[in-house]
């Protein structure tokens, strides 16, 4: 289990917008004065910018970090330990804190957008040739749970909807 770092000493979070800035940093923290005043020039009170796979990363120390948890982390003034950190709306760069919480790897894949290779244009439906019907299906825990085989695609996104409430609850998501 990872010990909450005092991330306050190294950024500001606008709680508004879920941005970290550079804190400036003192000079004992640099072997050099050049890279003291180097870094204090080129980062200090600056936004953290630099991406992968649409969400913010930073290096501190040598050691990538993802901000989401920072902000999660110096929002809550907790540790995140082995969870996750969900984005409630799905959108990776959305880090307001009132947008973030904390989660288990299973329940952050509860909250997952829709494939781009879904041919039903709904989550967790589909269709079946063999038994020419819709069905639903969803994850739960890393076990598929088999919602049924419907007439019409929207009884089986009705189905698909029923069973997202009750085993994803407050993590369901429907699009």
């Amino acid at each position: 289990m990872r010990t909450l770092m005092n991330w306050h000493d190294h950024f500001t979070l606008d709680r508004t917008t879920g941005t970290l800035y550079w804190r400036e940093r003192p000079r004992s923290m640099f072997r050099t004065d050049r890279g003291w005043r180097t870094f204090n020039s080129q980062r200090a009170n600056k936004a953290i910018t630099c991406s992968r796979r649409g969400y913010l990363i930073v290096r501190l120390f040598n050691k990538l970090y993802q901000v989401h948890r920072i902000v999660f982390e110096m929002a809550n003034d907790q540790t995140l330990g082995d969870n996750d950190v969900d984005h409630r709306d799905g959108n990776q760069s959305n880090n307001v804190p009132s947008n973030l919480r904390s989660a288990t790897v299973s329940q952050n894949l509860m909250n997952t957008r829709m494939r781009s290779d879904n041919t039903s244009g709904l989550k967790g439906v589909y269709w079946s040739v063999g038994r020419n019907k819709w069905f639903a299906k969803l994850v739960v825990a890393g076990r598929q749970i088999h919602l049924g085989y419907h007439e019409t695609r929207g009884l089986a996104a009705v189905a698909r909807a029923k069973g997202a409430i009750r085993y994803h609850g407050q993590f369901a998501r429907f699009t």
